[in-house]
């Protein structure tokens, strides 16, 4: 009997050309019995004081199976720690901790065997030895554990997508599901150098002296890091207990992030379901300037509406810090840095079609950050001069900030010929963020709609029209916001 640990390259990642569904690594994993190991004969039920645990002995061969289900009911928030060991290596035993909500019935999923180092997926046989529930709320409740069993479904990776006629968007597995493609499809885009720059848009081959680059599938956001994806993450407490990390020499106060932390560490993904119309992920995000995982848990639906991506966001934080009133982006949206007009509407009438402004920030050197507090129609846009681009609408907030960081000069790309896009990894990069402002807090689920577009400045513009006409909100954030 052996452990296989897989180190998850980007070079071996590239590979994967189309969406996937979880599969095996090629030659790593052996084959396997796909019967379901069930750990309980019967419900384990029990009334909980704050701190009190609910102890299930067991001692059950898993094999290679690493898929956890529980069916329970609960009144209150438990943190859940299942023990195993290797039957193989008597020096081995490790524990994996996981986080329940209050149900009156209903079933928790989680991957297990996600590796915090090397980025790795850890295949390996498994003999369970325990199980237990902790009480982690301040009062009383009672919990019954109705079921407990494991399934062979591998852990999901790679990057896996959704397209119309109009767009393609893609997420990125390695990162706790955050959003690092979105292509453009209506019309030929292409990437094209002029003079030493390099520039995207609608039939830019037709531009004087343009020396084409790249046509197609012309990926629109920046993904040069964990951070650069289109994804939750929240800023919150500096206060003891909590003790901040240190990122570019500046103390950070708690920062759960869907993609991962300043080390390039990745978020551990604890639930995935992909149809042809939807794709929905849940993942246990890290803090950011620390580099270790979050007592917390992100959860998106990704759909595509004609010519909008509609993003359903929720964020639960388990850890009982002391809440802390911040702005908090919603979200950030990075693109290729030929992206640098940031367009808004900061009239007085908004959803009239009336006159825009364009404003363009100085690079991050200068310290050329814009922000402002009047976006009426609640969306903002990044786009080229001639007035294509990505934006992002995110009903009933008014704040919004832009920068950019770089140049677009032309840079090799060594990650040809798979991407195939050049500016979608440099540095150099354009920003935008939606702000909302809020101090989350634990053991209160937080939950907001926000909408991805590309294309033409008009035709984003109008669908985000469409949207507000149709009642697109955010009530419970705002409501969230008040308490």
């Amino acid at each position: 009997m052996k452990k296989i640990a897989c180190v998850l390259t980007l070079a071996f990642l590239i590979s994967l050309a189309t969406a996937c569904t979880p599969q095996n690594l090629p030659n790593e994993k052996p084959e396997e019995d796909p019967k379901t190991v069930e750990i309980l004969n019967s419900a384990a039920a029990k009334s909980l004081a704050s701190g009190e645990t609910l102890e299930i002995a067991a001692e059950k061969d898993l094999g290679y199976n690493s898929y956890l289900t529980i069916r329970y009911s609960s009144d209150v928030y438990l943190k859940g720690t299942i023990e195993y060991c290797d039957p193989a290596d008597a020096n081995y035993a490790a524990e994996e901790s996981f986080f329940l909500e209050p149900l009156q019935s209903g079933t928790f999923n989680l991957y297990i065997g996600q590796e915090e180092t090397e980025q790795s997926l850890l295949f390996m046989e498994r003999v369970l030895t325990g199980v237990r529930f902790e009480n982690i709320g301040e009062e009383t409740g009672n919990c019954s554990i109705e079921s407990i069993c494991f399934a062979n479904k591998d852990i999901p990776f790679g990057y896996c997508f959704l397209q119309n006629e109009m767009l393609k968007v893609g997420i990125n597995l390695g990162a706790g599901g955050g959003i690092f493609f979105l292509a453009y499809l209506a019309e030929d885009v292409f990437q094209v150098e002029v003079d030493g720059k390099v520039e995207i848009g609608i039939d830019y081959d037709r531009l004087p002296g343009a020396e084409k680059k790249y046509e197609g599938e012309i990926n629109l956001l920046n993904f040069h890091d964990v951070g650069r994806l289109v994804q939750q993450s929240y800023y919150g407490t500096a206060e003891e207990p909590y003790v901040p990390g240190v990122y570019h020499g500046a103390t950070v106060p708690y920062n759960p992030v869907q993609g991962g932390d300043q080390n390039k560490n990745q978020s551990k993904i604890v639930d995935f379901v992909q149809t042809e119309t939807e794709i929905y992920v849940k993942c246990q995000p890290r803090d950011w300037a620390p580099a270790k995982l979050c007592d917390a848990y992100m959860e998106n639906w990704y759909t595509l509406e004609g010519d909008v991506v509609k993003i359903r966001n929720r964020f639960v934080d388990f850890t009982g810090y002391v809440p802390r009133y911040a702005d908090q982006e919603m979200p950030a949206v990075y693109t290729v840095r030929n992206l640098d007009n940031w367009v808004v509407y900061d009239g007085e009438e908004p959803f009239t079609n009336g006159p825009l402004s364009t404003y363009q920030a100085q690079t991050e050197d200068l310290g050329g950050q814009l922000t402002s507090g009047s976006l009426r129609e609640n969306w903002a846009a990044l786009v080229n001069d001639d007035q294509f681009g990505v934006a992002v609408y995110l009903p009933d907030i008014q704040r919004g900030s832009h920068a950019i960081f770089g140049n677009n000069d032309v840079l090799e790309n060594i990650y040809d010929p798979y991407y195939n896009i050049a500016l979608s990894q440099h540095t150099a990069t354009s920003y935008m963020t939606m702000i909302g402002q809020t101090a989350f807090e634990s053991f209160r689920p937080l939950e907001y709609v926000s909408y991805l577009a590309a294309g033409r400045l008009s035709d984003m513009r109008q669908s985000f029209y469409r949207l507000h006409e149709a009642g697109a909100n955010n009530l419970s954030f705002l409501n969230y916001a008040e308490g």
